[in-house]
C-alpha cells in the first residue's frame, strides 16, 4: 500500500487510542484473540516505523502462550540468582510468574552487527556520539506501535526492560537467537483482568509552547479565540481529565 492509499483508508480515531494506552500489570489468557492479527501488526511496524538513517536495526521475536510462561519463570529465576532475595520481596517474584499466565510477550531486540555496519557509512560520521540515544528512540517508536496497535485489539499490556547480562544470554540460550541481538524491552500482552486506576496527568502549562501561526490567536482581537485555539484547550481540558 503507497501513501495515497493509506491516507484513503477510513481513519481511526489516533488520538483516542493513544490515551487507552495503559499498564496493566494483572494480565490473564484471552482466548477470544486470534493469533493470526499478530503477524500483520509487527510486518507492518518492522517495514514502516521509521529508524535512524533508515537503519532498520530493531528485531522482534514472539513467545506464545506455553514458551511465554517459560520466559517469565526463566526472567524471575534469572533475577533471584542476580539479587540479594531479602531485599526483593517475593511479591515481585510472583508478580513476574504471573505474566506468564498471559497470551504472549513480543520482544525487542538491537542488532549489533548492523549498528556496526551503520557506523561504517559516510553519513554517520556526525551522530557517532548520538548513536545509542538514537537506536534507542528508533526501539521506542516500536514498541509504542506495537502495544498500541495490540490495545486497538481489545487487549491490555505492560512493557519492561528486563535485559543485559544473565538474561539476556538465558533467554538467547533457551530460543537459540541470534548471539549479536541486544535485548531492549519485552511488551506483555493479554486479558485485562484488573481494570487500571485514574492516571495523574502534570499541567500542560509549561510543557507545551506553540510559536507562530494562527494556532494561537493573540486576545487583543476583541477576546475571539480561534477555532484552532478552541480545538486544543478542548484536547488538553480531555487529557487532563481522561
Amino acid at each position: 500500500m503507497d501513501f495515497q492509499q493509506a491516507r484513503a483508508c477510513p481513519p481511526r480515531d489516533f488520538l483516542t487510542e493513544i490515551r487507552a494506552w495503559r499498564t496493566n500489570r494483572e494480565l490473564g489468557f484471552d482466548e477470544s484473540f486470534d493469533e493470526t492479527l499478530l503477524m500483520p501488526i509487527l510486518r507492518t511496524t518492522l517495514l514502516h516505523v521509521p529508524s535512524f538513517f533508515n537503519s532498520q536495526t530493531t528485531r522482534i521475536v514472539v513467545l506464545l502462550r506455553l514458551d511465554n510462561k517459560r520466559l517469565w519463570d526463566l526472567i524471575s529465576n534469572c533475577l533471584e540468582r542476580t539479587r540479594d532475595r531479602t531485599l526483593v520481596p517475593s511479591e515481585t517474584y510472583e508478580g513476574l510468574r504471573r505474566l506468564g499466565n498471559a497470551n504472549g510477550s513480543v520482544l525487542f531486540y538491537e542488532d549489533t552487527a548492523a549498528i556496526g555496519a551503520l557506523l561504517q557509512s559516510p553519513n554517520s560520521a556526525r551522530y557517532v556520539g548520538k548513536f545509542q540515544s538514537l537506536i534507542q528512540q528508533t526501539s521506542a517508536q516500536q514498541q509504542f506501535v506495537v502495544q498500541t496497535a495490540l490495545c486497538v485489539e481489545g487487549l491490555g499490556g505492560t512493557l519492561h526492560y528486563f535485559n543485559g547480562g544473565l538474561i539476556d544470554e538465558a533467554i538467547k540460550q533457551e530460543w537459540a537467537i541470534e548471539p549479536g541481538w541486544r535485548l531492549v524491552a519485552q511488551i506483555v500482552f493479554g486479558k485485562v483482568l484488573e481494570p487500571v486506576g485514574v492516571k495523574f496527568h502534570s499541567p500542560l502549562d509549561g510543557r507545551l509552547i506553540v510559536k507562530g501561526g494562527d494556532l494561537l490567536r493573540n486576545q487583543d482581537d476583541g477576546g475571539q479565540d480561534s477555532k484552532a485555539w478552541d480545538w486544543l484547550q478542548n484536547e488538553v481540558n480531555h487529557v487532563l481529565t481522561a
